[in-house]
């Protein structure tokens, strides 16, 4: 079995884990992480989502999923492709959880980036919507406004959408009101 199988497999296993377990399963994630894992999400540790913060190491990174299993009860995690080349796995699917605050449900798609070294996780990079959280009062816009340009005057209280985060224009510039 080649390496890029090999990696395949060895996330194929803790992602069926992690499903089946309703993300009880994070040990699992940590025994497949390099003691040096850079470990990186798109929200980036912004606020309410602090635990999503940039982790340098594998022992800090319980903090994530005690975060992420903390403030929220995993419906689904669901992988629908894995893409493999040389050292990077990029696992495509989605994803759903409930608020424990709001109750409030969420879906998203999800996007995972991987690489390895010597059979251990030493990257990762995941990917989803950070407008379509709980709460979020652009949701409902979304569907509507579409995807705007960051750059550019708007209408007070109009919302849109960047890369990082849903906004509503509080001035002529705009300024995140859900990240």
């Amino acid at each position: 079995m080649g390496q890029e199988t090999a990696n395949v497999e060895q996330l194929r296993e803790a992602y069926r884990s992690w499903h089946e377990t309703k993300g009880g399963s994070a040990e699992h994630w940590m025994s497949i992480c390099d003691e040096r894992i850079d470990f990186r999400s798109l929200a980036d540790g912004v606020e309410k989502l602090e635990f999503t913060q940039r982790y340098k190491s594998r022992e800090d990174l319980a903090e994530y999923f005690n975060g992420l299993t903390g403030s929220f009860d995993m419906i689904h995690f669901t992988v629908d492709e894995f893409v493999a080349q040389d050292d990077r796995v990029v696992a495509i699917g989605s994803t759903a959880w409930r608020s424990k605050a709001t109750g409030k449900e969420f879906e998203t798609p999800k996007v995972d980036v991987w690489r390895f070294k010597d059979g251990r996780a030493v990257e990762f990079f995941e990917f989803y919507d950070t407008a379509d959280r709980p709460g979020c009062p652009c949701r409902i816009a979304k569907d509507t406004a579409g995807l705007r340009p960051a750059v550019q005057k708007r209408k007070i209280g109009e919302p849109y959408f960047t890369a990082r985060s849903c906004t509503v224009a509080t001035s002529e510039f705009a300024e995140p009101c859900c990240a």
